[in-house]
């Protein structure tokens, strides 16, 4: 998948979760082409399994935290504990889903 795609792809998964008051409840009813994606998410399916010599996870990818601001090497990085998605999965508000959809606006 090309960088351009990804990023197309998640914004379209972000939008309707801002739309839809920070639940992704339906995603996949709406958007199909996203079933089939890591984590429903372009990004996701494009650097997920990158890795360098301190990142088993995600090095490549162009949202996830520097990794100062990592908490778990191990971990994927979205699901580091001062990422965005981590605070809209573990709170998951309209004003959450907004902060992921700006992170990667932001980077595109």
């Amino acid at each position: 998948m090309k960088r351009k795609k990804a990023f197309k792809l998640s914004i379209k998964k972000w939008k309707y979760i801002v739309r839809n008051d920070g639940s992704d409840d339906g995603l996949l009813a709406v958007y199909r082409e996203l079933k089939s994606l890591e984590a429903n998410c372009g990004l996701c399916e494009k650097y997920i399994w990158t890795s360098n010599k301190k990142l088993e996870f995600c090095a490549k990818c162009p949202i996830r935290l520097r990794v100062v601001d990592y908490d778990r090497l191990s971990s994927i990085g979205c699901y580091q504990n001062k990422h965005p998605f981590r605070r809209w999965r573990t709170n998951p508000t309209k004003e959450n889903a907004k902060k992921v959809l700006k992170l990667i606006k932001s980077e595109r």
